[in-house]
């Protein structure tokens, strides 16, 4: 995805971009987001730790050397936070648009399947004389007085 901020455009792709190294150095700075779902999730909340790590990410994947979050990197959190959902946005809309049935998991309906009835309508695949709905049900009442 692509994050616009205070002038640039910085691609990230947390797959690509979140490794090990980088996790590690998030989790000695915030270890209650050092792992990669909290970290993300916290991005998407607005977390300010979180978002500063982000920033302090996406500056040196483009060659810059930011000061590091706690440090005092500074940066308007609102402006940072709007420019990851925006972008996230952006993302997802672009992968709509190049297939938009990925990872859809219903399966296909086949022109040869036989529509259900509902139990408003009768049914007509079985015309025995002998179906359970024409005998008479054996009450549990009578089969454990009988047994």
């Amino acid at each position: 995805m692509r994050i616009e901020f205070e002038g640039k455009s910085y691609d990230y792709e947390p797959t690509r971009d979140l490794g090990v190294g980088e996790m590690r150095t998030i989790k000695g700075w915030y270890p209650e987001i050092g792992r990669y779902t909290p970290f993300l999730a916290a991005c998407s909340e607005g977390d300010p730790d979180a978002l500063a790590c982000l920033l302090w990410l996406l500056r040196s994947k483009a060659g810059e050397h930011p000061r590091e979050p706690q440090r005092g990197l500074s940066f308007n959190v609102g402006e940072l936070w709007n420019a990851y959902v925006a972008g996230a946005i952006a993302a997802r809309e672009g992968d709509d648009d190049e297939d938009p049935t990925a990872g859809d998991d219903t399966p296909e309906q086949t022109s040869d399947s036989t529509p259900t009835p509902t139990s408003s309508e009768p049914s007509t695949s079985d015309t025995s004389p002998t179906t359970s709905a024409s005998r008479p049900a054996k009450s549990t009442a009578t089969a454990s007085a009988a047994g």
